[in-house]
């Protein structure tokens, strides 16, 4: 989806959060967007019941996490037309409300507040606490708190509480329980405990769901109390129920892999509980690794050209007519010019030598307005009297206006250039040298690197197939085989947005168009999206909203070319972006069918105040707290890119046709209660620079209102190795503004 589309559509709330690592980009990569009130709007503010579920969980995962599963239904639970119930994760202490969570309190204006896992909740006046001794017995406290009876129940394992599976289930039962408006209970391995056979004769229980496995006695116990069950096996099982009792459009992915050692553990823990304010299906990814980017440093190759590799772009010189005004052959009577020491000898052809000064790089090319450094090159003859040229005279070093001895070349010849300057070339091979002058000289050039994947060390190399790109990388060798070479099976080329496997696993393929370093991404984006598109077609599904919920290392950004260079010729730099517009191509390869966003926030605590905000936003709306009419732009626009110019001179128009008031950018202050916010300047992983302001990882502060933001910089979206990753985060969502709103 785009931006614009997003700003038309009525969503509840909208939080764009856009990560550039190209300078232009007019896709937008990251934004929750959510519909479907879960209140009625004919309700009037005052008159709803507002309850907040305030659940405790434990900094590291534990059964408590079970037990904050088992209490989103009862958002579903008290949820109607005269009261709306939303919840939030506090550390169990209750003593540890942050600033956003006090705002969001303050707003909200809860009139009952259920405390489930909590000890206390500061100073606030709790209606009811319950803080049990296991996601068991708690399980059955919330069912018998909130449910007189329920007819119908789920019910899954939760041990071993640590186990992918048994949590994975854990979210799908959580979300079919939510969608049904009943309990979810835990079951153990063995006999049911007593109080678990007293919930369900006190809840008059008759029909049981049971995600995955449980153990043979508790199933006889349910055929001889006459209890029916259907057990249920897998996410589309689960999904499949779902739809035969409501309509859904909304679906969200996560992945359960990610409760440890990410960057923010236990996202997937939220899922179900967004899922519950929009009728919505969870879908926890099946046996998906946590994600591994790796970003691998290239070198400049000073050996020999890479075997099985030809990387090249060629240049001719023809007689007095160049391919380019730039180097035309110069007839001259003047001999060059050798060092002192040197011991050359070559002649004149007809009483002239051809002298040129070529430019470092292709005509064309790159970075040929950008260095400034030029070759002087002469064409001689090697005896007295020849009727044609057969020498070339080429200045390597671009330091010295006179020729050494190791500056001389025949056809077939290969110069080596210097390697201080990572754009630059490696070599060049004189490919044809005729007596009349003309000269075809073949640029070759690459870096080289390794990858380690597993403990295995590959040898790569970058090269550049497009010859009008010289001194830009697009295309990727790996020595799989260890062989030295680089033409067997499988070893390439790659290009950006490339699948490939390494040791049995799939990552997704970034190049750096400078050739700087290498992405290597893992899961690979199209494994997980192979995965959605096959769920969704076996239960029929076709979501209009898709909510990823996760930080990239356990869903990663798909990986696709700018699109910005649709407007650019093909020698242009290549850059490519992280996006999560793939993942909506459910329907159509072409177009996405789904309006994807994505969830995530710098803890677990953060994200779940996120969610409440968006479950309770026209609530909010009704009670005043309105988006603003007004607008800021802030650009520190080049004069030489005019493509960016133009976005940011037509963004701000547009805004002013459809009466936005445009503000100006003076200090961190203007940010705030606005409803769009454009910032554009020179970014790195660290920073943003915004003119006088520039914003560091360790800023701290919070936009307190829905914000649309687009931020339009280079380089941070990219994930350096030697940055605290929640700090980047910060820093990359502008320290804590748009989770916070």
């Amino acid at each position: 989806m785009t931006g614009y589309r997003a700003v038309k559509n009525k969503f509840n709330v909208l939080l764009l959060l856009i990560i550039f690592v190209p300078i232009q980009i007019f896709l937008i990569n990251y934004c929750v967007c959510f519909s479907h009130p879960i209140i009625n709007p004919s309700s009037e503010p005052n008159e709803m019941a507002r309850i907040l579920l305030a659940v405790g969980i434990d900094n590291e995962s534990n059964w408590r996490d079970f037990l904050a599963l088992a209490s989103f239904p009862v958002q579903s639970k008290l949820n109607s037309s005269t009261s709306l119930c939303v919840s939030l994760l506090f550390p169990t202490s209750g003593l540890e409300i942050t600033e956003s969570q006090s705002e969001f309190i303050s707003q909200y204006k809860p009139t009952e507040i259920f405390a489930i896992g909590l000890q206390s909740l500061e100073s606030y006046n709790i209606n009811m606490i319950t803080n049990p001794s296991s996601e068991v017995n708690g399980s059955c406290e919330i069912a018998s708190c909130f449910w007189e009876q329920s007819e119908t129940i789920v019910i899954t394992k939760s041990v071993p509480v640590n186990d992918e599976q048994c949590y994975r289930n854990a979210i799908m039962a959580s979300n079919l329980a939510s969608s049904l408006n009943v309990p979810l209970i835990y079951v153990h391995e063995g006999e049911l405990q007593e109080y678990t056979k007293d919930t369900l004769e006190r809840l008059s229980t008759k029909n049981i769901f049971i995600i995955g496995d449980i153990d043979q006695s508790a199933l006889s116990y349910f055929t001889q109390k006459g209890i029916l069950f259907r057990q249920l096996s897998s996410a589309a099982d689960v999904a499949s129920i779902i739809l035969e009792n409501k309509d859904s459009e909304y679906l969200v992915v996560t992945n359960p892999a990610d409760r440890n050692s990410t960057y923010v553990n236990r996202l997937s823990l939220l899922a179900s509980s967004l899922a519950a304010g929009r009728d919505g299906i969870v879908y926890p990814l099946s046996e998906i690794p946590l994600y591994s980017q790796k970003q691998f440093n290239v070198n400049i190759l000073t050996s020999e050209e890479p075997i099985g590799v030809l990387p090249s772009a060629t240049y001719i010189l023809k007689g007095i007519i160049s391919l380019s005004a730039h180097n035309t052959w110069t007839s001259t009577q003047d001999p060059p010019l050798f060092a002192n020491d040197s011991t050359l000898t070559v002649y004149p052809v007809n009483g002239t030598y051809a002298h040129v000064n070529a430019p470092w790089t292709f005509p064309g090319g790159a970075w040929e307005y950008i260095l400034d450094d030029y070759h002087m090159m002469y064409l001689a003859a090697s005896k007295a009297n020849q009727t044609g040229f057969d020498v070339l005279l080429f200045d390597k070093s671009c330091e010295t206006l006179s020729f050494n001895n190791d500056e001389i070349f025949k056809e077939g010849d290969i110069i080596p250039l210097r390697h201080d300057c990572p754009y630059w070339i490696c070599n060049i091979k004189v490919e044809k040298l005729d007596p009349n002058g003309t000269l075809v000289l073949r640029y070759q050039f690459w870096k080289n690197g390794c990858i380690a994947i597993n403990g295995v060390n590959y040898e790569f190399v970058l090269v550049c197939s497009d010859p009008g790109a010289l001194g830009t990388y697009n295309a990727l060798y790996i020595d799989f085989n260890t062989d030295g070479r680089f033409d067997g099976k499988n070893e390439g080329p790659y290009v950006t947005g490339d699948s490939i496997d390494i040791s049995g696993k799939s990552f997704d393929v970034a190049i750096d168009p400078y050739g700087m370093y290498v992405d290597i991404i893992g899961p690979s984006s199209k494994e997980i999206r192979s995965q959605m598109i096959l769920f969704c077609h076996e239960i029929s599904f076709s979501p209009k909203y898709l909510a990823i919920m996760g930080l990239m290392d356990s869903i990663p950004y798909a990986i696709t070319k700018d699109p910005k260079n649709i407007f650019l010729p093909p020698h242009e730099i290549q850059e490519y972006i992280p996006t999560d517009v793939e993942y909506g191509r459910i329907e159509n390869q072409d177009l996405p069918s789904s309006l994807t966003g994505r969830i995530f926030a710098k803890n677990i605590f953060e994200a779940s105040c996120l969610i409440a905000r968006t479950l309770s936003y026209n609530f909010l709306r009704q009670t005043g707290i309105e988006w603003n009419r007004e607008a800021l732009i802030f650009g520190t626009i080049g004069s030489c890119d005019q493509l960016q110019a133009s976005m940011y001179l037509n963004l701000n128009n547009s805004l002013k046709n459809a009466n936005y008031i445009m503000k100006g950018f003076n200090s961190l202050q203007d940010l705030q209660n606005k409803s769009i916010i454009y910032l554009n300047g020179h970014g790195t992983p660290y920073s943003i620079n915004l003119g006088a302001y520039n914003l560091e990882i360790n800023t701290n502060w919070t936009i307190q209102t829905p914000t649309f933001v687009l931020l339009d910089s280079c380089n941070i979206g990219n994930f350096p190795n030697d940055v605290d990753v929640n700090s980047y985060l910060l820093n990359v969502l502008l320290i804590e503004a748009l989770w916070q709103f």
